[in-house]
């Protein structure tokens, strides 16, 4: 009797501070720009935009990435 109380109470305890986390956890990201950089296998990058699918070797002009 003991030892099924106390799972009992161990597993509502648990269930509880799991579901602060969970919610605590969640963050909402804010995306400053639809460009990317993509870096090439030799070090260099382009600038992908992730809406209109436009690659560019140069720096996208007045987008703050």
């Amino acid at each position: 009797m003991r030892k099924s109380l106390c799972l009992k109470v161990i597993g509502v305890i648990s269930l509880v501070i799991l579901g602060i986390n969970a919610e605590t956890s969640k963050k909402k990201v804010t995306k400053k720009s639809d460009w990317i950089r993509v870096p090439w296998s030799h070090g260099g990058h382009y600038w992908h935009n992730t809406v209109t699918r436009e690659d560019r070797d140069t720096r996208p002009p007045n987008d703050e990435l």
